[in-house]
């Protein structure tokens, strides 16, 4: 314990007045006295308070050009599955957006980023020395042991968050996962499908052979029932003709006109079906063929044919 050169009372450890006769110490030495050290570590203490915790949504913003660079390769993975222009430039705004993020986040520097770890090292390197010089003192280690207590617990706080941060990072990225996948998989569902329904129809129709044609059991029906006579119902056949020409299959239904309707009464009606299906369908060409293969019942009613196709 010192004295006070003046009075000859011993002095308090952390102060440089003595309580007895008030006279100033100044020893002229320079390195940090025990009321410097602890005003230090107190220092520390509350900039560890004052310091903000781990929390998902400052880790987001921080990571938040991770997050529009996932986009963009997500959208362009839309992009190559359904060939949609509106995928493409999505995931190159996207990119961009990314590429920009990070540029800021570098020009910036680091925001916090192992912050409090810097702190913890430098109070735990000026408690070093201050229970190294004035250790022994009772009231020193008293307040050295109190202020250490509660920047471990402010450490505890500042764990305890991160562990919550990185549980809801988890969260976060199964929902996107999950979201993603669905969007990839609905996506490729939806191109597959997206096959024009003429180009399905026309495989499944103007290919006779399609065993999936939804025409052919009417046409089967027709075949083996009484109107497939030369005086049977005419409408049965337009009716089977109608289902053929619904799915576009226009090589089956002049199979089907050639097999059951040409020289059967009506047979005029049945062709004049054809033909304004095949000018509906902007096919004139294969109108006019049709038509010059065609001989009907009577010989005037193939003359009004042709006249439809001039």
């Amino acid at each position: 314990m010192a004295q006070c050169p003046r009075c000859k009372e011993e002095m308090p450890l952390l102060s440089k007045v003595c309580p007895v006769c008030g006279y100033v110490v100044n020893d002229g030495d320079d390195s940090p006295t025990a009321e410097e050290l602890v005003n230090k570590l107190e220092a520390l203490l509350l900039r560890s308070k004052n310091m903000p915790k781990p929390s998902f949504a400052a880790s987001l913003r921080n990571m938040l050009f991770v997050l529009f660079l996932v986009l963009a390769v997500y959208f362009i993975v839309l992009a190559l599955i359904s060939e949609a222009g509106l995928f493409w430039l999505l995931g190159i705004v996207c990119g961009v957006v990314s590429l920009y993020l990070l540029v800021r986040k570098l020009t910036k520097g680091s925001t916090g980023a192992g912050a409090f770890e810097k702190l913890k090292n430098e109070y735990e390197y000026n408690e070093r020395i201050a229970r190294r010089s004035f250790g022994k003192n009772v009231e020193v280690s008293r307040l050295i042991k109190d202020i250490t207590a509660e920047i471990s617990a402010v450490e505890a706080e500042h764990v305890a968050a991160r562990r919550r941060s990185r549980s809801m990072w988890l969260i976060f990225a199964v929902v996107v996962i999950v979201v993603a996948a669905g969007g990839i998989f609905s996506t490729d569902v939806a191109s597959r499908d997206e096959a024009p329904a003429t180009e399905q129809t026309a495989s499944a129709g103007e290919d006779g052979d399609a065993e999936t044609a939804p025409w052919k059991a009417k046409v089967a029906a027709f075949a083996a029932s009484s109107d497939n006579s030369e005086y049977g119902d005419n409408a049965a056949r337009l009716a089977v003709l109608d289902e053929i020409i619904k799915c576009n299959a226009f090589d089956a239904a002049e199979e089907f006109f050639f097999t059951y309707c040409q020289g059967k009464m009506g047979d005029l009606e049945c062709a004049q079906q054809i033909v304004r299906s095949y000018l509906a369908a902007d096919r004139k060409a294969d109108a006019a063929a049709f038509a010059g293969r065609v001989t009907l019942r009577y010989g005037s009613d193939t003359a009004k044919l042709k006249k439809m196709v001039e």
